[in-house]
């Protein structure tokens, strides 16, 4: 999960950069004409490759071929359930249902939310930072290679993880046996809260200050980062939680993750015109560091 999550993540920064590069040489109509084509083979391809992995769906299938293979004997899935108007708002309000019930899941929600929508304004950012900042440093092509220190931040969240999750997991079992939190899997989220801030300031004030650019960018790879190694834990923490609701419990977050991308998209003019990179990147610094507290307690106290 990690591997399939890390890798879109990088996937991410990477394609504004072949971005650039295109609509530099072929214009803009190509970039965009270009993502469809390599969306739509690899789409086909996974259809046809591609084989199921839900347990609710390969039991469905499997209750369907022994009632043809046994002469229309009745077999049911212990997951299948009617399907009704009743059956179906149900399923639409069951991620709500899933967050309000929920604190800790309402808490990680909330921190992977915010963070979402700075990484997002960051991301939408960034090409305008760096061209109006450092206009003799980076074209219309190269503009695109600063994305490419988001990749690199990822890229390092994603080996770290990988080293260091399992080990610690292995330690807890170790010393509690079955008795340590499903909770204990977010332990690098509060990393994440502590980080983030640091990068954020880091690409704010030396951007503000025009100080040499590899100093933003270095800003920019710590908050990259910071993604990756927040949102695997989360995910798989809902898994390991929710089990066959886990999809409901992981469409609440992504529902409020894009809209908080899209919403704080729109506070991009007044804020960097009102208080400057500096400032701006300072307040919301602070936002995201007011979830250090909870998480530390989420952290010492479990569920």
């Amino acid at each position: 999960m990690a591997l399939v999550m890390g890798t879109q993540m990088i996937a991410d920064s990477i394609s504004p950069i072949a971005g650039s590069y295109i609509a530099q040489d072929l214009g803009w109509r190509w970039s965009i004409l270009l993502a469809g084509i390599v969306f739509g083979f690899f789409s086909f391809l996974l259809l046809v490759v591609y084989r199921e992995t839900c347990a609710v769906i390969i039991l469905k299938r499997k209750a369907k071929r022994l009632q043809k293979e046994r002469d229309g004997k009745q077999y049911r899935s212990k997951h299948q359930a009617r399907v009704d108007a009743t059956t179906i708002i149900e399923s639409v309000m069951k991620p709500l249902h899933i967050l309000i019930q929920s604190p800790i899941l309402m808490l990680t929600t909330s921190h992977m939310t915010i963070k979402y929508a700075l990484v997002s304004l960051i991301l939408a950012k960034i090409t305008e930072t760096m061209e109006s900042t450092y206009p003799n440093v980076f074209s219309c092509g190269s503009i695109g290679l600063t994305f490419l220190t988001l990749a690199i931040g990822n890229t390092i969240a994603l080996n770290f993880y990988s080293l260091t999750s399992d080990r610690y997991m292995i330690h807890l079992q170790k010393k509690k046996g079955e008795a340590f939190e499903a909770e204990s899997r977010l332990i690098h989220l509060l990393l994440t809260a502590i980080i983030l801030p640091m990068g954020v300031l880091i690409y704010g004030w030396s951007s503000e200050f025009q100080v040499q650019y590899i100093v933003p960018l270095i800003g920019t790879t710590v908050a990259g980062s910071s993604m990756t190694l927040s949102t695997i834990p989360i995910e798989i923490y809902v898994v390991d939680v929710y089990k066959i609701h886990a999809s409901s419990a992981i469409g609440a977050g992504v529902i409020f993750h894009a809209s908080a991308g899209a919403f704080l998209a729109l506070t991009d003019p007044p804020l960097y015109q009102g208080f400057g990179y500096s400032w701006s990147n300072s307040v919301l610094a602070l936002i995201v560091a007011l979830f250090i507290p909870p998480l530390g307690l989420l952290m010492r106290y479990g569920d």
